[in-house]
């Protein structure tokens, strides 16, 4: 379908290069951003804050890490028919944390298969895509601050202002999708994929967003509302250097074999310093 600034994603199985080409070595250096902290310790950094931020405790933030958890398992297990047979995981200490687990920092060494033609609408039909493949990109939002493990707080924010940059970023796109998000969520109309490597970024996603009042509301909400579509990178996985398109083919592909009307992706960059946020919509089939 089209979109108000004219581009259009169609969804196309393509093959990707074997990430197994690169080798484990390789790929361990481009996660390393920093020289001294690694990326584990950052996301520490970046989840103490967000608890002194919003005064929750070190238990509180594992028992939304928990509660994550369960909602990515619920979402995988319905949609793959598959049953996960195993927790978060180890604690992390060995990397300098103790309140993150295995599953909780997914940067999988895997392949995927998925490809997307992002075009205008002449160019879909100088292409014969069909309409019932296409999906407007219907608003896009993309915001950065200074990624420095020493200035954390420049990332998360204070007090009532988390995650300005995440929160920008949701606004503009919202804006230029003239729709209200929170309200199709609410009305089942609306998929949603939150970047979900680590749980500060999730968190943050739900606060700024306004999909919950506040941290208390987080677990209740998790209960009842599915945050991927297909279980998140933690257990669905993603591939380890892109996993927001990934997300955008994962909903692209619901998007036209289901009935919901809109969805929203949302990408994180490095230690949570860059945020985007995608709405995409579904144009034909709308009565």
């Amino acid at each position: 379908m089209t979109m108000k600034t004219g581009r259009v994603c169609n969804f196309n199985p393509i093959n990707f290069v074997d990430t197994r080409q690169y080798g484990k070595e390789t790929i361990k250096k481009a996660m390393e951003i920093f020289e001294d902290v690694s990326l584990i310790q950052c996301y520490d950094l970046l989840a103490r804050c967000l608890c002194r931020e919003t005064d929750i405790s070190n238990d509180d933030f594992r028992g939304l890490a928990d509660s994550l958890f369960d909602n990515y398992s619920r979402t995988f297990q319905g949609r793959s028919g598959r049953q996960i047979n195993f927790l978060r995981g180890n604690v992390l200490h060995d990397y300098g944390t103790d309140l993150f687990c295995l599953t909780d920092c997914a940067n999988p060494n895997i392949d995927f298969a998925g490809g997307l033609i992002v075009t205008n609408t002449p160019t879909a039909e100088q292409l014969n895509i069909p309409e019932n493949s296409r999906v407007k990109v219907s608003g896009s939002g993309y915001a950065i601050v200074k990624g420095d493990p020493k200035a954390i707080n420049h990332i998360t924010g204070k007090g009532n202002n988390l995650f300005v940059h995440l929160k920008n970023a949701f606004l503009q796109a919202q804006a230029e999708a003239q729709i209200d998000v929170i309200r199709e969520f609410q009305n089942r109309n609306l998929l949603l994929e939150a970047y979900t490597c680590y749980p500060p970024i999730p968190i943050a996603l739900l606060l700024v967003t306004g999909l919950v009042g506040n941290i208390n509301d987080i677990h209740d909400f998790l209960k009842h509302n599915e945050i991927t579509v297909t279980g998140g990178m933690n257990i669905a996985r993603a591939p380890w250097n892109n996993p927001a398109l990934n997300g955008l083919i994962e909903v692209t592909q619901r998007l036209v074999q289901g009935n919901r009307q809109y969805g929203m992706v949302h990408g994180n960059g490095g230690i949570g310093e860059a945020q985007g946020i995608t709405v995409l919509e579904k144009c034909f089939g709308i009565t």
